[in-house]
Formats: structure tokens, sequence, C-alpha cells
């Protein structure tokens, strides 16, 4: 089966480092919009506007702009704009599983610094795990 978005798309790439299939979106609504893998097979395109809470938040890009790429190491998607000129710009949906995932890896300094450079609450650290935090307190300070 193809995968037809809900929306028209101008440009798309996967990217298995951050297990995401992304997108951006023509029409009166520019995003770029994130679908999970495991969530591939079971989305309904059809079903797009009203899936809220189920899909990480879109980021809006100027119109016409192109996905070129999601780069596998960093929480960033490179975009294209019509004039030529490249952006990178970080989502929060990829910055916030990034922050996850140094979290688990225990690299807090690290995981607080993109949290903070994507504006992401720290809360974020407590919510994901309260027993672990605990446990760690001591050598978080």
């Amino acid at each position: 089966d193809d995968l037809h978005p809900g929306a028209p798309v101008s440009s798309v790439a996967v990217s298995a480092a951050h297990g995401c299939l992304a997108y951006v979106t023509s029409g009166s609504r520019q995003e770029v919009q994130f679908l999970p893998l495991a969530r591939v097979h079971a989305w309904d395109p059809l079903w797009d506007d009203g899936a809220e809470g189920l899909l990480p938040p879109p980021r809006s890009v100027e119109r016409g702009s192109e996905l070129v790429a999601v780069l596998p190491g960093r929480p960033t998607v490179v975009l294209q704009h019509p004039r030529g000129n490249l952006e990178g710009a970080d989502p929060k949906y990829l910055v916030v599983a990034d922050a996850c995932r140094l979290l688990e890896e225990r690299r807090y300094a690290e995981a607080l610094r993109r949290m903070r450079r994507g504006r992401v609450d720290a809360n974020l650290w407590y919510d994901r795990d309260p027993a672990r935090w605990e446990a760690d307190a001591d050598c978080i300070a």
C-alpha cells in the first residue's frame, strides 16, 4: 500500500535514527510533520486532521520549503527555501525524542543543554521517570 498523507506533500524523508517519517505539507499550511515509523501501518490518512494528540505537533515552515534531510546524529531537519538558502531547524518532536534518549543514557548535562536550546521544559526529566530522577539526584548536583 502507498502512504498518502491527508494533505498534499512536497517532500519526504525517512529517518531510521529518529524512528520517524518526516514530510513537508504544501497548500495553505506549510508544515514539517512527523509520523513515527511504528504507527505508519496503522495510520489512517483520511483521519489525519482529527488525530490531534496522536501525532506529534507539526512545525510551521516558509511557503515553498522543501525537506532536504533529517540529520541522524542531531534533532535537526534541513530545509531548502524557495530562494535557495538552506536552514537547519530543530522541531520540538525531535528535540524531545533526543533529550529522552540522552536521559536514558544518563548523559544529563547534554540532555539539559539540548532541552534548554530547544525550549523544552526541564520537568520532562522528572516526568519521564521520577524514581530514576530521585535515585540520580546526587550525581546531578
